[in-house]
């Protein structure tokens, strides 16, 4: 995960910073005469030279200005201890992909959006963690909106619905989450890591009960979930503050954060979809308000599915093990 700090130096700017915790940001590059201010503001993480703070520069963390070769050399050095925030002198991309090649361990200072999207791809995997060193509030929503989306997006396939099959009550989640979702917006949910379908969430109206946007009927306690680490998780593991992923039927996905599980008793039923002549399966409940979703982004109800349907899915190449992605054969049917 990409990881953005604001720099606050020489002036104070309340609205600056509470507008930067709205946006997510949660960590502060200052000076030890705001560190006090700061956290009255929230619960965060402070980099200063001062020894209150949760990274001490110069001790576990270093600030280097990059001015030429023998700089770039000394910030690798310093990166095999501690995290390194490198400043350039006159801001050029050589010097960070120079830096980079050989560390991960780096953090970039930037001053606009321009800067962030050169960082971005640099190598093709680009730069992890940032300095915003920026006082414009539409700026700091740029940056934040730009790397929040580059973060986490899916390319979603269609799948061939195979079959549907009836099965008995058993236990079922259904999850209620902190943010509201729309049309087209749900969780990664399926009985194989290598296959996870885009469960809508209960943001549609119908005639049986009100809607709950913030809600997505899971289904069985077994399946996996895609969660904000890209990572995976049991939905029988699911606690209150786990971080989710609100993914929309282009692909594009948000953090959102389980405020509730429930799990209750229910009757099944097991959806069986192919892709590449591959077959996976997702069980969820039986329910005219559980919905999948299709191939334009609708939403389409498991009690009106059929053989020949597309729904959305997230395939992956590999297996998963303890919810990690790992190259290795494993078949889960």
């Amino acid at each position: 995960m990409r990881k953005l700090i604001l720099k606050v130096s020489e002036k104070w700017n309340k609205n600056l910073i509470t507008y930067s915790l709205e946006k997510g940001i949660t960590s502060f590059l200052t000076e030890e005469q705001f560190i006090q201010k700061i956290r009255e503001l929230a619960k965060v993480e402070i980099i200063s030279e001062a020894g209150a703070s949760d990274f001490v520069i110069g001790k576990n963390i270093h600030y280097l200005s990059i001015k030429d070769k023998s700089d770039e050399i000394k910030a690798v050095e310093l990166s095999k201890s501690a995290p390194v925030i490198v400043q350039l002198a006159n801001w050029k991309i050589i010097p960070i992909e120079n830096i980079l090649a050989q560390t991960d361990n780096i953090i970039v200072e930037i001053s606009s959006f321009e800067e962030a999207e050169l960082c971005a791809g640099i190598l093709e995997k680009g730069v992890k963690s940032f300095v915003l060193n920026v006082a414009d509030m539409e700026e700091i929503s740029r940056i934040a909106t730009f790397f929040e989306k580059l973060e986490y997006s899916f390319n979603l396939a269609d799948a061939e619905i195979t079959g549907i099959k009836t099965l008995p009550v058993t236990d079922r989640v259904c999850i209620d989450s902190c943010s509201m979702m729309s049309t087209g917006q749900g969780f990664l949910i399926g009985s194989s890591n290598q296959c996870l379908f885009l469960v809508h969430s209960e943001s549609v109206e119908n005639p049986y009960v009100a809607t709950r946007p913030f809600r997505v009927n899971a289904g069985a306690v077994h399946s996996y979930i895609m969660l904000s680490n890209n990572r995976t998780k049991y939905l029988s593991e699911l606690r209150a503050g786990d971080e989710l992923l609100t993914v929309s039927a282009d692909g594009t996905a948000t953090i959102n954060v389980a405020g509730r599980i429930k799990i209750e008793k229910r009757p099944m039923l097991l959806v069986k979809a192919v892709y590449n002549k591959i077959e996976f399966s997702v069980v969820l409940q039986n329910a005219e308000t559980v919905n999948l979703t299709d191939h334009s982004g609708c939403p389409v109800s498991v009690s009106k599915l059929k053989t020949g349907d597309k729904v959305k899915c997230y395939l992956e190449e590999h297996g998963r093990h303890f919810g990690m992605s790992i190259k290795e054969t494993i078949k889960e049917l």
